[in-house]
């Protein structure tokens, strides 16, 4: 058998491993995958940063338009009480109750001829210690003027603090809105409720009774009148409220009762100018917003408590940051009417920041100054109020028709247009108490923008705040302009006629 040689075991052997090549190869190819890998990651955390900041961006704008929406639609409810010159049956002629029981008819009956209106725009950051806290002291004239301002102009905007308010670091050109009304809740003692009876808290109560507000005067002197047998029996029932004369002699008179007797039914007035004679008819708007004394009573019987409502004043405002002064964020801020937290009298209180990133607010003012019958030199709320057909009372020719005829702003002082950059505003003027009264409808304009800058980005937009431009602002801020018109239902609704 012939044997093979060692030498015929050696073959080629397969190669092992790379060669310098090969391996700086596959690192490259390695490199350039992990490289597209890395910046697809950056990218998609990029664009989900983007996204999360136009989010926040869009979300802080809806929430701070409905913040205020939600507002303004409560903006002059007062609990079924209607302001006198906006009473559509005011200077109806006749009651538009049944008051027979008093005895009050049609012919005998009618309400103020002059109805009680605003006489100037009321300061809203007046505390109350201020209104004059008695119906004795000598500020209790000025006090019942200061309700009867705050309960018939619901709604007001201004371009700047008003020097009486506690604001500091108002962003520069933006609007500042005030609504008022009575809570939506009932005030109660019980544990757990939504609306707690705070003490020393302001309140709005509004009589339901009709025997309190009307009647024939049994009786009445150079500085009194005697109401009728029926009206209330707790003595200072009245204090602070207004007697009107509406019938007979002495018609047309107002004055205030200073004090009330409930036994004698005598109430104290200041002296009348016609000493009222026996029989003639009077009329008290009833209503109580005060911090004590709610004795107003509600039902056909008039035994039971009329409800009462917390006094709600917001101030909204735009503040230049959000947490530290010089942080940058402008924020969307509110301040309530209350009481501090460490006690005292109610007042205006410290701002509470609402919205961040709400960098411009303009408001516009729906003014209505058209009757139903299309005039507007006629609207008149001195004057009773006028109807085209006294028997179906559909047209009033002297009141509005509740829709907004023209919008306005509100600016602090008068001034001619504004061609400052980074803003152009025509001109404008005051807003009068008699403007304000009008209000029925708000235009509300909000520019929102992002809380952090967006790399490579200019903004160079601009952006139409109503009347106002403002922009463009040339840095890496995305913004947005959000903007809604809201109705003021209990303004606008009581004007309205079918």
């Amino acid at each position: 058998m012939k044997m093979k040689s060692v030498g015929s075991f050696s073959s080629a052997r397969s190669q092992a491993g790379l060669n310098l090549v090969e391996l700086m190869v596959a690192s490259a190819i390695g490199l350039l995958i992990m490289m597209a890998i890395l910046t697809l990651y950056l990218n998609v955390s990029r664009t989900n940063d983007e996204m999360a900041r136009t989010n926040a961006l869009i979300e802080n704008g809806r929430f701070a338009v409905q913040i205020l929406q939600k507002d303004l639609t409560h903006a002059g409810f007062w609990d079924g009480f209607v302001p006198e010159f906006d009473d559509l049956t005011s200077g109806a002629g006749s009651f538009s109750l049944d008051m027979s029981a008093l005895g009050i008819t049609a012919e005998t009956g009618a309400y103020p001829a002059i109805p009680e209106r605003p006489t100037g725009v009321p300061d809203p950051c007046r505390p109350y210690a201020e209104w004059g806290r008695t119906a004795s002291s000598p500020d209790s004239a000025t006090k019942l003027i200061h309700r009867n301002n705050l309960l018939g102009i619901p709604v007001q905007a201004y371009d700047t603090a008003p020097a009486t308010c506690d604001i500091d670091n108002q962003q520069a050109n933006t609007d500042l809105l005030v609504v008022r009304y009575a809570d939506t809740c009932v005030a109660s003692t019980a544990s757990g409720s939504a609306c707690p009876d705070v003490d020393g808290e302001l309140y709005f109560q509004n009589s339901w009774c009709t025997q309190d507000n009307f009647g024939v005067a049994q009786d009445a002197d150079a500085t009194g009148i005697t109401l009728a047998a029926l009206a209330a029996s707790d003595s200072n029932y009245y204090n602070g409220m207004r007697v009107y004369v509406v019938n007979g002699s002495g018609v047309g008179q107002a004055r205030e009762i200073l004090d009330y007797e409930g036994a004698t039914r005598k109430a104290i007035v200041s002296p009348w100018a016609t000493v009222p004679a026996v029989g003639a008819t009077y009329y008290i708007p009833s209503y109580i917003l005060d911090t004590s004394g709610f004795n107003l009573k509600s039902g056909s019987t008039c035994i039971d408590a009329a409800p009462k409502r917390r006094f709600i004043s917001n101030i909204y405002y735009i503040r230049d940051y959000a947490v530290n002064p010089g942080d940058g964020v402008p924020t969307l801020m509110r301040s309530s009417f209350g009481v501090p937290s460490g006690g005292g009298d109610p007042e205006q209180l410290s701002a509470q920041a609402l919205v961040e990133g709400v960098e411009g607010f303009r408001v516009e003012l729906g003014i209505d100054e058209v009757s139903k019958a299309g005039t507007s030199e006629d609207v008149d709320y001195t004057e009773r109020v006028a109807w085209t057909d006294s028997d179906n009372k559909t047209t009033a020719t002297n009141r509005g028709d509740g829709s907004p005829d023209r919008f306005i702003r509100c600016p602090t002082a008068n001034r001619a247009a504004d061609t400052t950059a980074p803003s152009t505003e025509p001109a404008a003027s005051v807003c009068t108490a008699d403007d304000l009264e009008d209000v029925v409808a708000v235009k509300l304009y909000v520019l929102v923008r992002s809380r952090e800058r967006t790399n490579g980005y200019v903004d160079t937009k601009t952006y139409t705040l109503g009347t106002t431009t403002l922009g463009p602002f040339n840095d890496g801020f995305k913004r947005h302009v959000f903007s809604s018109t809201v109705r003021l239902n209990n303004v606008s609704g009581r004007r309205e006629t079918p």
